[in-house]
C-alpha cells in the first residue's frame, strides 16, 4: 500500500476496529485473555469486526501495534 493509502485507512478506523486488528495479531489465546477484561458490549463490537476482517494489511497492522505500545 502507498503511504497515503495507509494513512487514509488508518484514520478511518474506529477503536473497535483497531482493537480487532490487534487481537487478530495477538492470536486466539491472548485475544481470549484480553477480552475477559472487556464489557459485554465491547466484546460484541470487537467480535463483529473480527468476523468482518478477512485481511489485515501489514502496514496497517504495524501502525496499530505501534499505537498500542505507545500507550503502555
Amino acid at each position: 500500500m502507498k503511504k497515503e493509502e495507509v494513512e487514509d485507512v488508518y484514520k478511518g478506523l474506529n477503536p473497535a476496529q483497531k482493537t480487532a486488528f490487534l487481537l487478530i495479531t495477538l492470536g486466539q489465546r491472548w485475544a481470549t485473555e484480553v477480552m475477559r477484561f472487556l464489557k459485554e458490549d465491547e466484546v460484541k463490537q470487537i467480535s463483529y469486526w473480527i468476523n468482518q476482517m478477512h485481511y489485515v494489511p501489514q502496514e496497517i497492522n504495524e501502525k496499530i501495534v505501534k499505537e498500542f505500545y505507545g500507550k503502555l
